[in-house]
């Protein structure tokens, strides 16, 4: 783990052999994650809001607020300066057994990125045999939007290993997913993945391009039950597999369709656990608005075999 942004830095997961190997993307080094053109948000903790707002504007109570629209001409994932851009706090790194914690504080200004009210946020890791979790708590002092989740980029044979995820096997408890407009915006419509490409509800090899697009950046419609895993991931040469579960309504599946730099396209998949795109300008998609009092709360698990 890095305090910057709080990224995840390494998973290591044995093989059917035994033999344990980094299943994240990283970068080489401190310098690197600091570098925006060489760290895009790279196992970082993404927020306010992950995902893309239209046009960085949105409306809370008759107001409106503006922020920075990172990719043009929407904003993304925060802002310049999200969540994954800044030193968090360590409240939290102990060790009982075979269960290991880290406990992270952010608190961000009121203002920051355009986003009103100051809000704390604590991100949580636990890893336990074969288990990592993650959880998020935050509260503010001004209704604002939040949504967040870890960018983490997966590669089940090694991330050293310089294979793209082509042949891992994806299977996603998804009867709907969310089309996009030509910015990859949100069109309001929650659409079933009957007979279409969005259709992974069996296991189904990755493989890249696929027709009618490059591959996957898009947020599937998941039943958002902790108790029954939504997504499995395996790769059949090494034998690891991942089951994630959580308590978050979308998945967005990114099959790294424009890494570049030390990293090759379609080198990982991103599974990014979240509240739907642009939600705040969504009035069909269930809110993201957190107002004074309350606590926002979510837990993604990933179980590694």
């Amino acid at each position: 783990m890095l305090t910057f942004g709080a990224h995840l830095v390494r998973v290591d997961v044995p093989d059917q052999a035994g033999v344990p190997d980094n299943v994240v993307l990283t970068l080489p080094d401190l310098e690197a994650y600091e570098d925006a053109d060489r760290n895009v948000s790279m196992g970082a903790v993404v927020g306010r809001v992950a995902n893309r707002i239209a046009a960085g504007s949105f409306e809370i109570d008759g107001q409106t607020y503006n922020l920075d629209c990172n990719l043009a001409p929407n904003h993304i994932h925060g802002g310049s300066t999200g969540f994954g851009r800044l030193v968090w706090t360590v409240v939290d790194a102990s060790a009982d057994g075979d269960t290991a914690r880290l406990e992270l504080q952010l608190i961000s200004p009121d203002g920051h990125e355009g986003y009103p009210g100051e809000v704390t946020v604590n991100v949580t890791y636990t890893v336990e045999p074969g288990r990592l979790t993650m959880h998020y708590q935050a509260t503010t002092t001004a209704p604002t939007p939040i949504g967040l989740t870890n960018h983490a980029y997966w590669n089940l044979a090694g991330a050293s290993s310089g294979a793209t995820v082509e042949g891992h096997v994806l299977q996603l408890d998804a009867d709907a997913f969310l089309p996009v407009d030509g910015t990859a915006i949100p069109t309001g419509e929650i659409a079933d993945v009957d007979n279409t490409p969005m259709d992974l509800r069996a296991p189904t090899p990755l493989s890249l391009p696929i027709e009618g697009m490059s591959g996957f950046d898009h947020c599937f419609v998941v039943p958002g039950d902790l108790a029954h895993p939504c997504v499995s991931l395996s790769e059949a040469s090494t034998g690891r597999s991942m089951l994630v579960s959580t308590d978050q309504v979308g998945v967005q599946v990114y099959t790294g369709n424009f890494l570049g730099g030390e990293f090759t396209p379609f080198g990982a998949v991103c599974l990014e656990t979240q509240r739907f795109p642009d939600s705040p300008n969504q009035p069909s998609f269930p809110s993201v608005i957190l107002r004074p009092g309350e606590t926002y709360s979510s837990t993604t698990v990933h179980e590694f075999n």
